[in-house]
């Protein structure tokens, strides 16, 4: 792809965001990155969990989550490739590998750090901790954002897509396969928590008035 063509595609990728976002202003939000953008932080105003408890009685409820953050970003390749997409906020889903234990961590790093006696084991944890990249960080299995991949995919749709699946949507999530064996075996012993969220969420409104959104042009 020219890079010409590269930078329409970008362009229309943000129109569909602008529309996405008129469709459904209470449940998705972002900011691009770029101009134009070739980053995306989208908020997903969805009721999801982000882990769960054990009750006095012994069984386990869930612990709901309102809001979840994710990261997309648009390789070099797209739209040949798909989009990148991770989740920063604890999440509790069959397809999304588990951030409980890794946000746990963060908040209590330094704490670790000081927990070494020998300056030797103080340098090798933070070395390990430096170059470890998925610390707090959810991979999504997700088939658009694999092999099911085609070019007519915008951003737009991996957004619609996820937002149903983090919302335990009937057929948009796999109970059987996927990164976190507990939370699959949650959805099967609970059955009645699901889905978390059952709204529509995409709604079409009578006005196609624009809205404010914000754009960086510098990435980090």
């Amino acid at each position: 792809m020219s890079h010409k063509a590269r930078m329409n595609r970008l362009r229309y990728e943000l129109e569909q965001m602008h529309r996405l976002k008129r469709e459904a202003p209470n449940t998705f939000n972002f900011i691009a990155y770029g101009d134009p953008p070739e980053k995306y932080e989208v908020e997903f105003r969805i009721r999801s969990l982000k882990d769960i408890q054990q009750t006095p009685q012994g069984d386990w409820q869930p612990l709901y989550a309102d809001v979840q953050v994710a990261v997309i970003e648009l390789p070099a390749d797209f739209p040949d490739v798909p989009p990148e997409m991770k989740i920063y906020t604890p999440i509790f889903h069959p397809n999304i590998s588990s951030t409980r234990q890794n946000t746990y961590s963060i908040r209590n790093a330094q704490e670790r750090y000081d927990q070494f006696s020998s300056q030797t084991d103080k340098d090798a944890f933070k070395k390990w901790w430096d170059e470890e990249p998925s610390l707090g960080i959810a991979h999504i299995c997700l088939d658009i954002l694999k092999e099911n991949w085609v070019m007519d995919y915008t951003v737009r749709d991996v957004c619609i897509e996820v937002a149903a699946m983090i919302a335990y949507k009937p057929n948009r999530y796999r109970g059987d396969d996927g990164y976190n064996q507990r939370a699959m075996a949650y959805v099967r012993e609970y059955p009645q928590y699901f889905p978390t969220d059952p709204r529509d969420f995409i709604e079409f409104p009578e006005s196609e008035d624009d809205f404010d959104v914000v754009i960086i042009d510098t990435i980090e």
